[in-house]
């Protein structure tokens, strides 16, 4: 009877650099598609609560809280949600890049996996 065993199905590549660069392509495509989304929230946000500035001749001489209107402050603080948003955005997309350069050094870096030899069992039948 002759007996033929199945190769090994081939393994992944396991390196250092393809783990971190798997892992940083997570945390890429999170930024990036949070940021996305907060994002466009807080545009519309912003655009909706702009006010006009007050006339700096009505300001007071120092600052006070009166100086800055409700609307004001709601816009000052979608503003800089914006802006934080924006960074999220960006560092997602460079954490992602950085990633996936890492997935490809590792790659290229890693020897290629070993193929198991087919082995043929022969056996005699009395």
């Amino acid at each position: 009877m002759v007996e033929t065993s199945r190769p090994a199905a081939p393994r992944p590549r396991r390196s250092g650099l393809v783990t971190a660069g798997a892992l940083l392509c997570c945390l890429g495509l999170a930024n990036w598609v949070v940021g996305g989304i907060r994002l466009a929230k807080y545009e519309d946000i912003a655009a909706k609560t702009a006010v006009p500035a007050r006339d700096p001749a009505t300001l007071s001489t120092g600052f006070t809280f009166s100086d800055v209107s409700e609307g004001q402050e709601r816009h000052n603080i979608a503003v800089a949600k914006l802006q934080y948003y924006s960074v999220v955005l960006t560092a997602g997309q460079v954490l992602l890049a950085g990633g996936l350069l890492l997935v490809f050094a590792g790659y290229l870096r890693s020897p290629p996996p070993v193929r198991a030899r087919r082995s043929k069992t022969v056996q005699n039948v009395t």
